[in-house]
């Protein structure tokens, strides 16, 4: 065999000795390990504020939309007035009885404080009554009796009074 058929080894077989390092090497390294910190504790904290920005980007959409406070429907069924029967005109004592309906189109309860409602009577107050404190629940109607005491005296005062109770 001649001798460019020989085979030739592809590396050595022991690595030769890395050079001593300077202090110029060891400053690059430990720059690079802090470089790679902060690098790392900026893609964290970007992360971090784009999960907490979208977080209050569905939240604001949904308190603009879904959760959009609205203002509860009230209806008057019906009315019922009792004392008429028996009319005396030293002591004429009406009581009103009113069933209201209060529908809560929320989709979350709302409490309500002990409150009153008057009854008007071209623009003078003619009866209060009390309105218990209560719970209107999420999309529910809450069907109330709400009672007036009628004072019938600051009705006949009224100079419209007389020409209401002719035209009947």
């Amino acid at each position: 065999m001649t001798e460019e058929d020989e085979e030739k080894p592809l590396a050595p077989a022991i690595k030769p000795p890395l050079p001593p390092l300077t202090v110029d090497k060891e400053l690059s390294i430990e720059l690079s390990k802090q470089q790679k910190g902060f690098r790392n504790r900026t893609i964290c904290c970007g992360i971090i504020t784009a999960v907490i920005l979208i977080i209050s980007v569905v939240m604001l959409v949904l308190g603009f939309t879904v959760l959009h406070v609205k203002n509860p429907k009230i209806k008057m069924n019906s009315v019922t007035i009792v004392g008429l029967d028996r009319v005396d005109i030293s002591n004429v004592n009406l009581t009103v009885v009113a069933d209201v309906s209060v529908k809560n189109p929320n989709v979350a309860a709302f409490k309500f404080e002990k409150s009153n409602s008057s009854l008007l009577y071209h623009g003078k107050v003619v009866g209060v009554a009390d309105i218990p404190a209560g719970i209107a629940k999420a999309r529910r109607t809450m069907r109330l009796n709400v009672t007036v005491e009628v004072i019938v005296a600051e009705i006949a005062r009224n100079q419209q009074f007389a020409s209401d109770l002719m035209a009947g």
